[in-house]
């Protein structure tokens, strides 16, 4: 691969310059802890990249020096005044004398290496450091879900990713004193205890990681990083998932309790209006008014049948004016007379005579009703019918011609 194309790739996705140093500053308590031991301290970077730690460290005073064979990045080293060789990092290691550095440091190298090299690192790391020296490793974290399926696999020349507990167990199976898993750059938000959302459970835990062993050294030296090795660091994804499962089952058992609730109250009123119904049915004015209310009952029931009769038998007699006047029209004529002084009956009339007729038969014209003689063949109703117009036309005229 062409250092200018990974120089580039290092710019856009490992960060700003700002941005890393600022990132690393978080390991500037544990170099404080061991300058306290001594002031002349040395700080061996293998894989220095840009050389944001050697400038950092150069900011706090300490003596570093950066190995790496990118051209590229060793360039944006020496424009900085940072002390850094060519050299391949692990050849270089195993050149140096035993106990000459205090802090031999990788960051975000191991991941590209072999495991058998990374054994290398770790066991000549051992060798080169002085008592209570220390061995740092950073790396991208795979119990970021993430970051171990999808961002690890971004940079093309990643091998594998390690799992924090795999690099924890080399440098203590190798003899350092002590190791140190610390998880970084999570957000400070879930990191201060904020609910996490399902995303976060996914990609919310520490994205890197690293791994800090100490070589073994004098008790009351080992002492002063008591502190910094008894705390906890970073958010882990299992506790991510228990916190976001809590917390909806919180949810789940608070929506459970308002359904209780709802139902207790339903239940109550319920019974409250089962008592109010089971008293008014045992009181005296209940049993007092039970004759009332059958009789109540019995007369809408009456009256309902009555109507019903009375609907039937009035459709029953307009049917049979309509059919008479339908098979007589004199007779038609003749009603027409005998109701025309009364506007409202005529209006009914013609209306009932044009409804549900399949024939249109028109509405009589007003004609005399004498040329029906007695002789004219006619069922007995219609003859009763006939004698009733008529009567009523003779009365009608006799009003109007005193």
């Amino acid at each position: 691969m062409r250092s200018d194309f990974y120089r580039a790739f290092e710019e856009r996705h490992r960060g700003s310059r700002d941005q890393i140093k600022n990132r690393l500053r978080f390991y500037l308590p544990f170099v404080d802890a061991l300058r306290c031991q001594r002031q002349d301290l040395l700080v061996a970077d293998l894989g220095c990249g840009r050389g944001e730690w050697l400038e950092l460290l150069l900011e706090q005073g300490v003596t570093a020096l950066g190995i790496d064979l990118d051209d590229q990045m060793l360039t944006a080293c020496r424009e900085r005044d940072l002390r850094v060789e060519t050299a391949d990092a692990l050849a270089w290691l195993a050149d140096q004398p035993d106990e000459s550095c205090d802090i031999v440091s990788a960051f975000h190298l191991v991941e590209h290496l072999p495991f058998a090299s990374l054994e290398q690192l770790v066991r000549h790391g051992l060798r080169v450091l002085r008592p209570a020296g220390l061995l740092i490793l950073e790396t991208p974290n795979p119990e970021n879900i993430v970051v171990g399926t999808a961002n690890f696999y971004l940079d093309p020349t990643h091998l594998r990713p390690l799992p924090p507990p795999l690099l924890a167990f080399l440098p203590e199976y190798h003899g350092f004193e002590r190791t140190k898993i610390v998880r970084l750059q999570e957000s400070i938000e879930l990191a201060s205890g904020r609910e996490p959302t399902l995303f976060d459970v996914l990609g919310g835990a520490s994205p890197d990681y690293a791994v800090i062993a100490q070589k073994q050294g004098e008790v009351e030296n080992l002492a002063t990083f008591a502190a910094l090795f008894a705390r906890d660091y970073g958010v882990k994804t299992d506790t991510l998932a228990w916190r976001y499962e809590q917390a909806h089952q919180q949810a789940l058992r608070s929506a459970l309790e308002l359904a209780r609730q709802a139902v207790e109250k339903c239940d109550t009123l319920v019974q409250q209006q089962q008592q109010q119904l089971a008293a008014v049915y045992s009181s005296s004015s209940w049993r007092l008014t039970e004759p009332l209310r059958r009789l109540t009952t019995g007369l809408r029931s009456l009256s309902g049948a009555m109507s019903a009769r009375l609907r039937r038998a009035n459709h029953q007699a307009w049917l049979f004016v309509r059919r008479l006047t339908r098979r007589y029209p004199v007779m038609g004529n003749c009603l027409r007379a005998a109701v025309s002084p009364f506007p409202r009956l005529e209006m009914r009339l013609r209306s009932f005579v044009a409804q549900k007729t399949v024939e249109s038969v028109p509405w009589p014209a007003t004609e005399n009703c004498s040329d029906i003689q007695e002789g004219v063949a006619l069922t007995p109703a219609a003859r009763r019918v006939y004698a009733d117009l008529k009567a009523a036309i003779e009365e009608s005229a006799s009003k109007e011609h005193p």
